[in-house]
């Protein structure tokens, strides 16, 4: 069967309306002399787009055959093979964002494509990608229409009329969905063949880019199209929060971590002190499962969060979760390389492990915790300019006046601790950390004193005092 034209046609000559004049489109003249699918791309290309009158459709008509011959030659001098079977071609699947939301049952899909075999087939076969649910068994056929703008049901578009549609039956198994025509119809027509199913489709549970479809028809010798562009389901939501939902005692600085997503482009965070967050509660996007605030968090406080995964068919709202930040007491201690960049743990002592000592060397080091306090209970004494003295070994990790005083010392004398900031001429800290070892061993090292690592120990002292007593004389 021959769809029925819905427009006016002339001798193989279909005239689509426009405004009161009509225009003439070459429909297939291509198929009297060869089924070569190159050549009726060629001529689909320079196809006539010349506005005329119904009164000059006679005269147009007349140079068409010519036209054809013509294109014809030129196929052959570009050495146009003619296929033994010709292919399904531009393949389309369509769907508006409502029918694209993960998991949507009975989601509703159009589908569109065009043929260059010219015999006839009974059949439409459509393969769905890996993820879809396919119902089952017979699909009543008034859950087919002829187009996205067409509400005719039961039929399909093919070309410029409509074919009756007989059943529908749908496989779980293959993911398959066949439509079976009332008659064989002919099914290379100018426009190709459209239709719109609107039930047996489940969209997959799993957001993003679905993969790609297939389309096949039971004609004699067609080739399935199988790399037809599929679409993108909204995301998946976002799981998984990191600090956990109901956590406390979370650390005012923060980041938070979240899994999921699958399918979004990016994340919409949102996080307030309130639980009903709104859209001013965005505090941040991100194309990354993980987000800082750019502010700690207060203390002691209930904080909400959620997390929108968003794509291009739409925004997958995320579970509202909360945590409590833990007190002031409770926030862990940790060294701020921004304010202190002298507390910076130092590359080599950086994730090493547990660190194994002697027994001796244990010892050492609680004798030097004992001197240390000790010596916090005395009052620092000063020389007679008003300078804290030397009078311990002082060491990575050691706090006090006389570290402060060290840090002087080493700047005036051109062994500078840090160029700025922390550590810097006028800026001298309590802290003995990586930069204040670096430079006791610059000094060190200038004035041989070995070994030359950083320990301002007993021989590194002497010589600090004597350079000092000898600037305060205005010998150095």
């Amino acid at each position: 069967m021959t769809p029925t034209p819905k427009t006016p046609s002339y001798e193989g000559v279909v005239f689509v309306e426009r405004s009161g004049v009509y225009k003439c489109t070459i429909l297939w003249y291509y198929a009297k002399i060869t089924h070569n699918r190159a050549l009726l791309m060629s001529i689909k290309s320079i196809t006539m787009h010349h506005h005329i009158t119904h009164a000059e459709i006679p005269s147009v008509t007349r140079f068409l055959p010519a036209l054809v011959a013509a294109m014809t030659l030129f196929a052959a001098a570009f050495a146009y093979a003619l296929p033994a079977s010709a292919q399904i071609s531009d393949g389309a699947v369509f769907a508006t964002d409502a029918n694209l939301v993960r998991g949507l049952a009975n989601a509703e899909y159009g589908f569109e494509f065009e043929t260059q075999t010219a015999a006839t087939a009974s059949a439409i076969t459509i393969t769905f990608p890996s993820g879809y649910g396919i119902a089952s068994g017979t699909i009543d056929t008034e859950y087919i229409r002829c187009g996205e703008e067409c509400t005719e049901k039961e039929v399909i578009t093919v070309g410029t009329g409509t074919v009756d549609v007989e059943s529908i039956v749908g496989s779980s198994t293959t993911r398959t969905i066949t439509i079976t025509l009332a008659e064989d119809t002919e099914l290379d027509a100018e426009g190709g063949v459209t239709f719109v199913l609107t039930r047996g489709i489940t969209n997959p549970t799993v957001g993003g880019f679905t993969g790609f479809f297939g389309i096949m028809t039971n004609a004699v010798g067609e080739t399935a199209q199988t790399d037809i562009l599929g679409v993108v389901i909204t995301p998946s939501p976002a799981t998984g929060p990191t600090p956990a939902n109901g956590a406390s005692k979370v650390a005012t600085t923060t980041s938070l971590t979240w899994g999921g997503g699958e399918g979004a482009t990016y994340y919409v965070v949102y996080l307030a002190t309130r639980s009903g967050l709104r859209e001013a509660h965005k505090v941040g996007t991100t194309t990354a499962r993980t987000f800082t605030p750019e502010k700690p968090l207060d203390v002691n406080t209930n904080y909400y969060w959620r997390i929108d995964s968003v794509n291009q068919s739409g925004v997958t709202e995320g579970t509202r979760w909360v945590f409590r930040t833990g007190t002031a007491a409770e926030q862990p201690v940790k060294d701020d390389p921004v304010t202190h960049p002298e507390r910076r743990v130092p590359p080599g002592l950086a994730k090493k492990g547990p660190v194994l000592i002697s027994e001796q060397r244990l010892m050492e080091l609680m004798e030097h915790v004992r001197g240390l306090q000790v010596a916090a209970t005395k009052a620092p004494p000063h020389s007679a300019v008003g300078r804290a003295a030397f009078l311990r070994d002082l060491m990575y990790g050691a706090e006090g006046d006389d570290v402060q005083e060290l840090q002087r010392f080493l700047n005036e004398h051109g062994f500078v601790v840090s160029a700025t900031g922390p550590g810097s001429v006028g800026n001298e800290t309590r802290y003995f950390g990586p930069a204040t070892r670096a430079a006791v061993q610059r000094y060190q090292e200038a004035h041989g004193i070995t070994p030359s690592a950083g320990y301002f120990g007993p021989k590194t002292r002497a010589h600090a005092e004597t350079k000092r007593d000898n600037k305060d004389k205005g010998n150095d």
